[in-house]
């Protein structure tokens, strides 16, 4: 009775393999499906490099060449994706008002406006679910929005503080949050 034996070179080769496979997958999978990650205190803002303290009014995203950026406010998010045209391709998480976990931004449902303060003024929070934002809005005021709706008010300046400057109300362009793109401390370029 003869039995075929493999050569041990050719088993420790394919054992190496396959644990580079493993290991490959699990260091490109490590991130795959979570946000980037945000620690308050300490992470800054991509927009306007202001430390993120308050996970609750935070996004993130991930673009296709694992690029993370992070953000204090998802107004900040929205204007800096927009103007950078990065939204489209990349992975958005905003967080839950209520339990700062993260959820995918097409799926959260927002609420703008009414009486919250947002770290940069855009007023707008998400939510996990539609019943978190009814509550908060019959406590709080405001108007639920759906993620289309929401890009397309900060892209239309719509948000916070950039309604007022439409509106006249506000202050000079290079005076607010949303307006990280330069001037001096009084407004002037």
């Amino acid at each position: 009775m003869s039995t075929t034996r493999t050569p041990r070179p050719a088993l420790a080769g394919l054992a190496l393999l396959l644990t580079g496979i493993l290991l490959l997958a699990g260091c490109g999978g490590s991130s795959a499906g979570k946000p980037p990650e945000i620690i308050e205190g300490r992470t800054e803002c991509d927009e306007c490099h202001m430390i993120i303290d308050d996970t609750r009014f935070a996004a993130a995203y991930r673009l296709p060449d694992g690029e993370e950026k992070t953000f204090d406010d998802i107004g900040d998010m929205l204007s800096h994706g927009q103007r950078n045209d990065e939204l489209a391709d990349a992975d958005i998480w905003v967080f839950d008002y209520e339990s700062a976990d993260p959820v995918k931004a097409p799926e959260a449902t927002y609420v703008v406006a009414g009486e919250v303060v947002t770290p940069m003024a855009s007023g707008a929070v998400a939510f996990a679910d539609s019943a978190g934002a009814e509550d908060f809005v019959a406590e709080m005021g405001g108007e639920i929005v759906g993620w289309d709706e929401l890009q397309q008010r900060a892209a239309d300046g719509e948000l916070g503080s950039q309604a007022h400057m439409a509106d006249g109300d506000g202050p000079a362009t290079g005076d607010t949050p949303m307006d990280h793109q330069g001037g001096d401390e009084m407004g002037e370029g």
